[in-house]
């Protein structure tokens, strides 16, 4: 056995990253559908979704971040940071605010889609 473990161990490792990945694709995808269903609110500038939505972004960026899903985590930041400009946007810059983290959104349910086909092919 050599210092990088055997190949039971290396393959066990990929096992266990494959169902953290799936089980984080399964939970955002399920998050960005709440999210989709709550437009009537986010687009009435309803603060505390938008808050919610803030927070679920920095979850999803944080756990892709932990599992170098760097597309994924780069989308959830831009999320993350596009919620926070619709908090704290003036009203002339909310509608601006309010078009970047829509697509911000489809931005990572488009990644959660890629992921979800290319984790079943494995």
């Amino acid at each position: 056995m050599n210092g990088f473990g055997s190949q039971e161990t290396i393959a066990e490792r990929k096992r266990e990253q494959e169902a953290l990945i799936q089980e984080l694709v399964r939970e955002a995808s399920t998050e960005i559908a709440r999210v989709r269903a709550s437009t009537h609110a986010l687009a009435s500038l309803d603060m505390s979704e938008w808050e919610r939505t803030q927070r679920s972004a920095h979850n999803i960026a944080a756990r892709a971040c932990a599992l170098n899903l760097g597309v994924l985590a780069s989308c959830s930041r831009e999320l993350e940071r596009f919620a926070g400009a619709v908090l704290t946007a003036s009203k002339p810059a909310q509608p601006s605010a309010l078009q970047s983290a829509a697509i911000a959104i489809e931005a990572v349910d488009l990644e959660l889609s890629v992921l979800s086909k290319s984790e079943r092919l494995v």
